[in-house]
């Protein structure tokens, strides 16, 4: 549903992501999908750091450099009949964040690692992953 009035071009909603088998490729692709409404979606671009100590352990140098890229989020099943995905099926995502500091967002493709399947009653059903992005 679309909002009545978006005042000031507020950002809002849930994200649709079509998830299916990923092709080897560079950069990789999904095809074969189906669509999935995700919420609460969380990526974590996390960074390492090495530390450089003298003799007496007084700091002399670092050097700082990315991480693995993870993230979750919850996905509704549409239908009884709408599989849940699982490990290895991946997802093309443009969070509209820029890598490689090259002015542009291209789409970043994950895959799902893990997959948990809560039941509760009164609930619309929903499945809760995990995945990483494709090195």
């Amino acid at each position: 549903m679309a909002a009545t009035r978006n005042d000031g071009t507020v950002q809002y909603g849930s994200a649709v992501l079509a998830i299916g088998v990923i092709t080897a490729g560079n950069p990789p692709t999904v095809g074969s999908t189906t669509n999935y409404v995700a919420d609460n979606i969380s990526i974590s671009r996390p960074s390492k750091t090495i530390e450089r100590t003298n003799e007496i352990d007084e700091p002399s140098g670092q050097v700082s450099y990315p991480g693995f890229v993870t993230g979750s989020a919850t996905i509704q099943l549409a239908t009884s009949s709408t599989l849940v995905p699982f490990h290895g099926k991946g997802f093309s995502l443009n969070s509209g964040f820029d890598p490689d500091n090259d002015a542009d967002t291209d789409a970043e493709v994950f895959y799902i690692d893990s997959v948990e399947q809560p039941i509760s009653k009164d609930a619309e059903r929903k499945v809760n992953i995990t995945f990483r992005k494709i090195v």
